[in-house]
């Protein structure tokens, strides 16, 4: 079986919702929604949260161990991609490293399962053909050489697919997650 490293990149700052990764969504912070599915994975071996935040990193130590990042890795402008060879630099080891971004709360366990299944190099979740954020897969070995997630898809289900990006977002997150709708 292949070693998985899951890494929820949190930073501080958000342009259009205030502090969205520790925002209450359904009775918890919304990056809680996220740890939990990815400890239901059958393919863990390790979970950590890269924040530069200190309120977000004494969140997520509650429930996963964590990874204190550069605050240049938190800009606006940061790529995605240096916030995870910052962690395969300090967390080696690794066949497989998946990216779950907090902002897909509605994601499960099962989707992020497909993608490591079905992970040959590096592999990304879309709907209706489009990249949703949930789930990014890549083996480390060919991450490290490429620096890209984009390589295969696979279809998640529209109604796991929110990606949380405006404030209308985390109400409607919240109401799914709450089963008002």
């Amino acid at each position: 079986m292949k070693k998985c490293l899951f890494l929820i990149p949190a930073r501080g700052g958000s342009k259009r919702v205030h502090r969205k990764n520790i925002r209450e969504v359904a009775g918890k912070p919304l990056i809680l929604w996220t740890i939990e599915e990815a400890k239901k994975s059958e393919h863990i071996h390790r979970l950590v949260v890269s924040s530069e935040d200190e309120e977000i990193l004494e969140i997520a130590s509650r429930y996963c161990e964590v990874l204190e990042r550069p605050k240049n890795l938190a800009k606006d402008n940061s790529s995605s991609i240096d916030v995870v060879l910052h962690a395969l630099k300090k967390i080696p080891g690794y066949d497989i490293v998946v990216l779950l971004q907090p902002t897909s709360p509605l994601r499960k366990a099962e989707d992020i399962d497909t993608g490591i299944i079905l992970c040959r190099t590096a592999i990304m979740s879309v709907c209706n053909g489009k990249p949703n954020g949930a789930v990014f897969a890549a083996r480390v070995d060919w991450f490290k050489k490429n620096k890209t997630f984009k390589g295969d898809t696979f279809e998640m289900p529209e109604e796991r697919s929110l990606d949380i990006d405006e404030e209308a977002d985390i109400q409607e997150a919240d109401r799914i997650l709450r089963g008002i709708l």
